[in-house]
């Protein structure tokens, strides 16, 4: 190799080498103010672009920016850019990612590339997003719905006590809002989630997870757990139970039920008073079929069912600790025959007619006696008692004595074959020194409010006739 050819060389090498470095140095200069190749910044390519350009277009996407506020009924509010003022606020982002790239790693920049994602920081009109919040019909007072506690209620479905949940309501704590919002608009967020915001929502102050309010279902449900189904006269039913006793509890002005020994005695000795009325028959009127008048109404007697009151007074104060469910008759004093014909008189009975003097006896239907009788003189102290009653006693050979007069004698004493005794000293008995029964002999020389028979009729119902035969006298 000559000399002149490697002179020739080493001139072309540098004027390329120059020719490169100027390239090079010019590419620094270029991107020192330009990003790098392969830049990419919220995925838009910013190769050979200024901080500038990067700043426009974060502006117009201000311009298009929109947030999206979530209520919790899921409704949904859109506030645009120019409903509130929103603009790109240059915090100088754009030019620190311009200040933090190495221009003269430009060349390896084709290679590597560079990506990265900024949130861009924004500004607002204050005072159109406080015209903003005011127009939201969700934040209007009327609007909000306050929440509502858990309680206890009773269920008329379940017949128990039962929790009901809370209700969270809709109202909403207008400064936590207000914060919430411009926050959201100078971030640049695209949703804004109240539920997701501590303490936006007014909240129930007693949830269903309460002890207190689980512990106070139970207690009023274990009160109403007994029932009593009470049997009465004729078929019918009374039932007592939670349903009923629901009533007997104390109530608050908010409707809250709570346990009142006072009021629930108060309601046990009601429930026994309509208990009595229902299940006592003595006393009230009854239906009759008289063999000559037909259907007519007799005056209540000593005949029928008698609460034992006290009795059931008791099982009613134990059913709220016994918690037993039970089906019972009434404990009485008295009861009737258990027939339904004749409005529980049955098809056995004495019959008395007061207006025809007459008599009959029937036992299972079938007329046994009838005879002409004397009832009492109808002067107002004397008359038989009307009404339904029963034989309480019988005796033959009895001797009956009257009221003692002033001089202390009985205003009688007179000895009968029978004796049959139904209310008040008043009774059947043979009247042996009667020559005539029927007509209207009682109107003026009647007995003393027995009814007055004949010897053999007397006799003939003493012998077919029991302590607890029903008598019915009209």
């Amino acid at each position: 190799m000559n000399s002149k050819f490697l002179r020739t060389a080493l001139i072309a090498g540098s004027a390329v080498l120059v020719s490169a470095t100027a390239v090079y140095a010019g590419e620094v200069r270029f991107f020192d103010d330009h990003y790098l190749p392969g830049t990419v910044i919220n995925d838009t390519d910013y190769t050979s672009k200024s901080s500038s350009d990067l700043v426009k277009d974060l502006q117009d996407q201000a311009g298009d920016h929109s947030l999206t506020i979530h209520f919790r009924d899921g409704s949904e509010v859109c506030v645009r850019a120019e409903d509130v003022g929103l603009a790109y606020y240059d915090d100088g982002t754009a030019q620190r990612i311009l200040e933090d790239q190495d221009a003269g790693l430009w060349p390896l920049a084709f290679f590597s590339g560079h990506r990265q994602m900024i949130r861009p920081a924004y500004t607002c009109s204050e005072e159109l997003a406080d015209a903003f919040i005011a127009s939201l019909p969700q934040l209007q007072p009327e609007n909000m719905k306050a929440p509502e506690d858990a309680r206890v209620e009773y269920s008329t479905e379940d017949h128990r006590f039962v929790i009901t949940r809370e209700t969270e309501g809709s109202v909403i704590d207008p400064d936590l809002f207000r914060t919430a919002f411009l926050k959201a608009l100078k971030t640049g967020a695209g949703s804004l989630w109240l539920a997701d915001e501590e303490g936006m929502y007014a909240a129930p102050s007693v949830r269903s997870t309460d002890a207190s309010l689980l512990a106070r279902a139970d207690n009023l449900n274990s009160l109403l757990q007994g029932s009593i189904t009470y049997e009465l006269p004729y078929g019918e039913e009374m039932v007592i139970d939670g349903s009923v006793c629901r009533g007997w509890l104390g109530t608050k002005e908010d409707g809250t039920y709570y346990y009142d020994e006072a009021k629930w005695e108060e309601n046990v000795q009601k429930t026994a008073d309509q208990l009595e009325a229902r299940a006592t028959t003595a006393w009230k009127d009854k239906h009759f079929h008289a063999t000559r008048k037909g259907d007519i109404t007799v005056p209540g007697g000593t005949y029928g069912y008698v609460l034992n009151r006290e009795a059931e007074v008791n099982a009613l104060r134990s059913m709220r600790t016994s918690g037993k469910n039970e089906k019972r008759k009434p404990v009485y004093y008295a009861e009737e025959n258990g027939a339904k014909d004749n409005d529980g008189i049955g098809r056995t009975y004495i019959e008395v007619d007061i207006d025809n003097q007459h008599m009959w006896y029937y036992k299972d239907g079938k007329l046994i006696l009838e005879t002409d009788v004397v009832t009492g003189t109808t002067d107002g102290k004397h008359n038989t008692p009307k009404g339904v009653f029963q034989i309480n006693y019988r005796e033959a050979n009895a001797t009956l004595i009257g009221e003692k007069k002033k001089n202390g004698k009985p205003e009688y004493k007179t000895k009968v074959s029978y004796w049959m005794h139904f209310y008040d000293g008043c009774g059947f008995h043979d009247a042996w020194w009667r020559g005539y029964f029927g007509g209207n002999i009682y109107t003026y020389s009647g007995s003393h409010g027995c009814v007055n028979m004949p010897v053999p009729e007397a006799g003939k119902l003493f012998e077919n006739t029991d302590s607890g035969t029903v008598v019915v006298i009209y």
